[in-house]
């Protein structure tokens, strides 16, 4: 059974680095590339943001035994197989889980342009995964 209290956490945290993340796309590229801290801001609001996704879509799996998913990637992929999220949004954000992995794993090399790029459509993608996660748990 899906606790639905740690399900509802997730996602006023989502919401709140949602709301964040809303407020940090309107900084101009320039001053992204011109200073860490804004980068530094932006990464790790997205990645605040992906983990709340992967830890409820991984919650949901395993509390209504919808599979065994191997990687990140296939979380979202068996939300979207399972009707959890529609299908069509489950292979927009499938990618959410790769630049994760580019985030923690690849910080070094990580580029300014496609994070920002990146920034300007996640807060509507986040608002949608806690639309679709409410309506299917009935919130």
């Amino acid at each position: 059974m899906v606790d639905i209290e740690s399900v509802v956490e997730r996602l006023q945290s989502l919401e709140e680095y949602t709301d964040y993340l809303k407020e940090l796309r309107k900084m101009p590229l320039p001053d992204v590339k011109s200073d860490i801290k804004n980068r530094w801001a932006i990464e790790r609001g997205l990645l605040l943001a992906i983990e709340c996704i992967l830890d409820i879509g991984s919650h949901i799996i395993a509390e209504e035994k919808l599979g065994r998913p191997k990687d990140y990637t296939e979380i979202i992929d068996v939300l979207g197989e399972k009707n959890v999220i529609p299908p069509g949004f489950a292979k927009q954000i499938r990618g959410i889980a790769g630049f994760r992995n580019i985030l923690i794993h690849e910080y070094v090399e990580v580029d300014v342009e496609k994070v920002y790029e990146y920034l300007q459509k996640a807060p509507e993608q986040f608002d949608s995964f806690r639309s679709y996660i409410g309506k299917f748990l009935n919130l």
